[in-house]
């Protein structure tokens, strides 16, 4: 997505000034990682007053998803209207051709509200709204706790566990995953956490305790 679509920083940056939440960008390779797991998880046994963003897309419901859950689905055609009408955070998200974008207002209501606001975005999304917000907290859910080879057979064991994607696909989700990982190296203001197979619990505390350590704005 062009740079010059996104909103501009300076205005969003006043949008967000003085409210006493606390944002927090989640990010992870776009399939295998288990972010949405972590997610859950963290969801269920907190107890700070977290709220998960709910993102735009494109792509069809998979098997079970609840509208409104995690993703409100759309046509490309309403996506772009809303997109112009100037309604996301941002909008870089591209996984196997399927748009995804952040619908700003609702995330400024939470922040207003004093809320914890987690957002489940890729690199860069992240990467612009570290641009408007850069105190807040980054994090990149990871596979294993080894080198870009190691993510990437982990990675491709799980999808492929899964059984719903075809080898061209596995293979141009793995191509995004390994670029993702990259961007995420480059970019150096992620917190890195690694969600071992079976072990989304452990990671979902070491979120919340990156949380707590950061801290909301104006608070000791």
């Amino acid at each position: 997505m062009p740079a010059e679509s996104n909103p501009d920083i300076t205005t969003l940056r006043n949008r967000f000034s003085g409210l006493p939440g606390q944002l927090v960008v989640i990010s992870g390779p776009s399939a295998g990682a288990g972010k949405g797991k972590v997610i859950d998880e963290l969801l269920g046994f907190s107890e700070q007053p977290l709220w998960l963003s709910v993102s735009m897309t494109t792509r069809q419901p998979r098997p079970g998803e609840v509208l409104h859950h995690k993703y409100t689905f759309v046509t490309a055609e309403e996506f772009t209207e809303r997109e112009q009408e100037g309604a996301f955070l941002e909008a870089n998200g591209l996984t196997e051709g399927a748009r995804y974008g952040t619908p700003i207002d609702p995330i400024l209501e939470h922040l207003r509200e004093g809320d914890t606001v987690l957002l489940e975005i890729e690199v860069n999304g992240a990467a612009y709204v570290h641009s408007v917000l850069p105190d807040g907290v980054f994090i990149f859910i990871k596979p294993t706790d080894g080198e870009l080879d190691d993510d990437i057979a982990e990675l491709r064991r799980r999808i492929e566990k899964r059984g719903t994607n075809d080898e061209a696909s596995v293979e141009r989700r793995l191509k995004q995953a390994a670029d993702e990982i990259g961007k995420a190296r480059e970019l150096g203001f992620y917190t890195w956490v690694v969600n071992e197979t079976g072990k989304s619990m452990e990671a979902a505390h070491q979120i919340e305790d990156l949380i707590l350590s950061k801290g909301r704005p104006g608070h000791a």
